[in-house]
């Protein structure tokens, strides 16, 4: 009777701790279990939701404008690098909270070029008046909602950032805040996983 009772206690705890996302492969946000590497990935990393987009982008996408500072971004011209675009707003709390680690991934990581696309209705002078009190240590364009943003689509909620390879093209999206150190964790996966596709002779 007593092995019985123990068993049934410790099933009931192993279900408990899927469910609260503690052992096994966990939950997401909407409850359901997460069974790809991608959602367990993005637990591991403060949140963010991550998604696998290469298929969704037929080219390799272009954005190009000048900066707020006056200066001139094209992406193209940062192939050879991983680059983040990053699309927020000044309305947006965790938008904010993503400067500063985008600046420190933009000084730390000589890999590694950030964007930011601020996606609103203002204008130029605001926006910089905005960047003096938040300062952000990469380039920052605006782009009015009105408008697509070069290749990209207009997002449907904020912040989102996309994520290129070296060759230009779109890899992964981030739904939500993201950290410098989810970036960097992305971006050794991905080049580990090249790697090995390389040393297999399946590249």
């Amino acid at each position: 009777m007593k092995t019985m009772i123990v068993a049934l206690c410790l099933s009931w705890l192993l279900v408990a701790c899927q469910r609260d996302g503690t052992s096994g492969s966990g939950t997401g946000d909407d409850g359901k279990f997460a069974d790809t590497a991608t959602e367990r990935l993005d637990r591991r990393n403060d949140g963010a939701r991550l998604e696998d987009i290469g298929m969704e982008f037929a080219s390799f996408p272009e954005l190009k404008q000048t900066t707020l500072d006056g200066g001139e971004f094209d992406l193209s011209a940062y192939r050879g690098k991983w680059v983040v675009v990053n699309f927020w707003a000044t309305w947006c709390t965790p938008c904010l909270r993503e400067i500063g680690e985008l600046s420190a991934l933009q000084r730390d990581d000589a890999r590694i070029e950030v964007v930011g696309v601020a996606y609103e209705e203002t204008t130029p002078e605001r926006m910089r008046a905005f960047l003096r009190d938040h300062p952000a240590d990469y380039p920052v364009i605006l782009v009015d909602p009105g408008r697509r943003p070069g290749d990209f689509p207009a997002p449907a909620g904020l912040p989102v950032s996309y994520l290129l390879a070296p060759d230009g093209r779109v890899t992964r999206r981030f739904l939500g805040a993201v950290t410098a150190a989810m970036i960097q964790n992305t971006i050794e996966e991905m080049e580990e996983r090249s790697a090995d596709r390389r040393d297999d002779g399946s590249s």
